[in-house]
């Protein structure tokens, strides 16, 4: 078991907060004759996560030292695991050749058996990797479609991937025969509600559907249900044994009876189905009732994103799939449908639309909500100041002219200016009209504020609905990140899983996001999951 300091650091890695951990990791004295080889193994990721993302001439140098590193811990405690980092690291670091006889060792050592502490599907990737650094593509191929079924995860698959690419894109090994092995792809769907109930009228629109889900492989599904287009798509996705992931923007009884049983009686009945056989059903607004403009926005935004961002834990691809009436535009004359695909396309993702004639009149969604000056999305930020518990009077002077002062300047310099700004003693509140706003003016703050050494900043961020009045931001939206601040790690940017996904919604590139866990906000309340955000 890896000793609790070792773990705080290895969190702040995780999180992004690179320099952080290397502080705490300095700052804890390990030398290198250290006999734990866990602290040696963590050592060699930190240079890692430095090399990846440092200037292209300063790479190689860092990657060498990592090999060191893995190479400490390898002496200590022999096992594939910090044997084939090493020959990885020093094939990045560019020497192929000493790579290529460790990754033979690291394929001995395999074969030798005993009491080796990893899964079966581990030791046939490290085997696939030990492979690929001796440039022997087929056995890597074979070796890595052997591992592949082995394991079921589509998350191991896409560690093994990341891992492999960048060993071919460090070199002048191809990528392409990684194809096969990519996961299937994640598709966010919508369209207009004018398809008839009667499914002998869409024997065609039925073909077209499947034949693009064949088209770009399609494994995961991300929308809403309303009658028509939506309900129709996601039985398709249903019947190739996809997950389908359902957004409503309100409670499932009000989206049903302001999006579903207006139409005809078969489309609640297929809509009940479809949440049966669902992964996953998420109501973004407790609205009852009425149809809400604004969390049907919020709800097409986070379905956008959560295909993108699961595309991208996976190393696979995403899409988008519209059904769109055969008037109007490039997407039809359907508002909403025309909206997604706008802020799609604006991203640079697949994108498939396929023009189908409103069969079937289609009244609007129920009775709107009257609209509420002040209601609107937001992306909100909490800059806390992470140990302040710790100073005294006597270090107030240098925990203001370290953290505060840079703070209110960075602050000023934000471009585009946050909305709402709440100062409090443990930190700033912020709000931005977009997620991709506000995750510039997170990077930036970080960036601006070192801190002082006991002091820091931490951010956290989430992406909702909240009601704006003269006194401020109201609603559990506005309160999030504040909450969300205690667990957050000094130096790191936590985000809600709402903030991330409609992050890339919008944007494709700039920004990453790693997985940092779930939390409970407060009693009674749902989990929360949040992401580490990051450049890249």
């Amino acid at each position: 078991m890896m000793p609790t300091d070792l773990t705080r650091i290895l969190a702040s890695a995780r999180a992004g907060a690179l320099d952080h951990a290397w502080a705490q990791f300095s700052a804890a004295g390990f030398a290198e004759d250290d006999p734990n080889a866990a602290v040696h193994s963590l050592h060699g990721r930190l240079l890692k996560d430095r090399a990846l993302r440092a200037a292209p001439g300063d790479r190689r140098a860092l990657f060498a030292q990592a090999a060191q590193a893995y190479a400490r811990a390898d002496r200590l405690a022999p096992a594939p695991y910090p044997l084939i980092n090493v020959a990885t690291m020093l094939f990045l670091a560019g020497e192929q050749a000493r790579a290529a006889e460790i990754a033979a060792d690291v394929i001995a050592r395999i074969e030798a058996g005993g009491d080796i502490a990893e899964t079966a599907y581990f030791l046939e990737a490290t085997r696939a990797e030990a492979q690929l650094l001796m440039r022997d593509i087929d056995r890597a191929t074979s070796t890595l479609r052997r591992a592949m079924r082995m394991a079921a995860d589509w998350q191991d698959h896409a560690v093994t991937l990341k891992q492999l690419n960048l060993i071919c894109e460090a070199s002048d090994l191809p990528c392409t025969w990684l194809d096969e092995f990519r996961p299937p792809a994640s598709l966010h769907f919508a369209g207009h509600l004018g398809v008839a109930a009667n499914d002998a009228a869409n024997v065609e629109l039925i073909r077209r559907i499947d034949a693009v889900l064949d088209e770009l492989r399609v494994g995961f599904g991300y929308g809403a249900l309303a009658a028509g287009s939506d309900i129709l798509i996601a039985e398709r996705l249903l019947a190739r044994g996809a997950e389908l992931h359902v957004m409503l923007p309100m409670t499932r009884e009000a989206f049903r009876a302001a999006s579903v049983e207006p139409w005809a009686a078969n489309w609640a009945e297929r809509f009940e189905a479809c949440l049966e056989a669902a992964s996953s059903v998420r109501e973004v607004s407790d609205v009852t009732g009425r149809y809400d403009p604004v969390a049907n926005t919020l709800a097409s935004e986070l379905s956008m994103g959560a295909a993108f961002l699961n595309a991208r834990m996976l190393e696979s691809a995403a899409a988008q799939l519209l059904v769109a009436d055969d008037v109007g535009g490039d997407f039809g004359s359907g508002g909403e449908t025309a909206r997604d695909g706008v802020t799609w396309r604006g991203s640079g993702g697949a994108q498939r639309v396929i023009r189908w004639p409103r069969q079937v009149e289609t009244p609007a969604s129920g009775t709107s909500l009257p609209e509420t000056p002040g209601r609107r999305v937001a992306a909100l930020l909490f800059v806390g100041f992470a140990g302040i518990e710790n100073v005294g009077d006597a270090a107030t002077l240098s925990f203001v002219d370290q953290v505060v002062t840079p703070l209110e300047g960075a602050i000023a310099a934000l471009a585009p200016a946050p909305f709402h700004i709440a100062r409090q003693s443990s930190g700033v509140a912020l709000a931005f009209h977009t997620p991709e706003d506000a995750a510039h003016a997170a990077l930036a703050l970080r960036r601006s504020v070192p801190g002082d050494g006991k002091v820091s900043i931490r951010i956290s961020g989430h992406y909702g609905i909240v009601q704006q009045s003269r006194s401020g931001l109201h609603g559990q939206a506005s309160a999030l990140p504040e909450w969300i601040d205690p667990i957050t790690q000094p130096g790191a940017i936590f985000v809600t899983g709402d903030f991330a996904t409609a992050l890339f919604a919008r944007v494709r590139e700039g920004f990453r996001t790693e997985y940092a866990g779930e939390h409970l906000p407060m009693r009674g309340s749902r989990p929360v999951a949040l992401y580490a955000l990051m450049e890249g």
